[in-house]
């Protein structure tokens, strides 16, 4: 997976970067809700491919935008084109990560700065041009992706760089909430567990640590894409109640929660209050 710039926009207008599987259902579950879009990737094939098959599918503006998470500038450029396309910036739902499987004495500086790189610093970076626009524009809403690779060391992959990296992502989530919840920006994350998309499923190299992932798993397999789209069409909207401060000090919900939302009822919900902000 190379570096990319994954992060969902929300509001009269939405806009949702995506360049895995996982993403994609998010997108389209974004899309679904009523919400325009903005696929950002470094692939801009396979980002415009997607996008013209969300915009039929919804009936909802859907962007293409090419953009490397770990470029500052690019970054900034991303956010200033999504508000100028898409007419606002009111969700941000930032997904950019990789992961390189090495013994911590065997890993090279160069593959720890990369997982680093994109995992943290690509999320910083968005979390703050997309930040700001919300902060001088009457807020909005963040949500990170971490892991619960953030709370567990994972066996038997050795990755200690992806495990620091998605733990700096929770502290960075609750900096950022504490720093911006009194002026209208909410930051939250999420931490899901294995999720089974067509790139996982189909990896040589893990395919035979998918057997012993679900003997782990409470519910005996790993997750599917889809089952992350409630949490997030959920965080995306202006329904801040407790979450002005249960997730901005614990931060996380782990992915196994998002079973129990039922996504049909909180999309209607999200349609309706788009319909009624415009």
């Amino acid at each position: 997976m190379q570096p990319v710039s994954p992060a969902d926009f929300f509001s009269k207008n939405s806009s949702r970067l995506s360049e895995s599987p996982r993403r994609k259902c998010t997108a389209t579950a974004f899309a679904e809700a009523g919400a325009d879009v903005a696929i950002v990737d470094l692939d801009i094939e396979e980002a415009k491919k997607t996008a013209k098959e969300l915009a039929e599918k919804t009936g909802r503006k859907v962007i293409a935008i090419q953009t490397d998470c770990t470029d500052k500038e690019q970054v900034d450029a991303m956010v200033e084109e999504v508000v100028k396309e898409l007419g606002g910036l009111d969700f941000c739902h930032n997904n950019a990560g990789i992961c390189i499987n090495a013994l911590a004495e065997e890993m090279t500086y160069e593959q720890w700065l990369k997982v680093i790189n994109i995992n943290l610093n690509g999320i910083f970076l968005t979390d703050i041009a997309a930040g700001k626009y919300m902060l001088e524009n009457g807020g909005g809403s963040i949500i990170n992706t971490a892991s619960m690779s953030a709370h567990i060391v994972n066996v038997p992959q050795p990755h200690c760089a992806y495990n620091a990296s998605k733990a700096g992502v929770i502290q960075l989530t609750k900096s950022l909430a504490i720093e911006w919840a009194k002026r209208g920006v909410r930051v939250n994350c999420i931490s899901p567990g294995y999720i089974g998309t067509e790139l996982t499923l189909n990896s040589p190299t893990l395919i035979p640590l998918i057997e012993k992932w679900n003997e782990m798993a409470p519910m005996g397999r790993m997750g599917k894409p889809e089952e992350l789209e409630a949490i997030c069409v959920y965080f995306a909207g202006d329904i801040e109640i407790c979450f002005i401060w249960i997730p901005i000090v614990l931060c996380v919900l782990i992915a196994v929660l998002t079973y129990f939302y039922k996504l049909d009822s909180i999309r209607g919900e999200m349609t309706e209050e788009l319909e009624k902000r415009r």
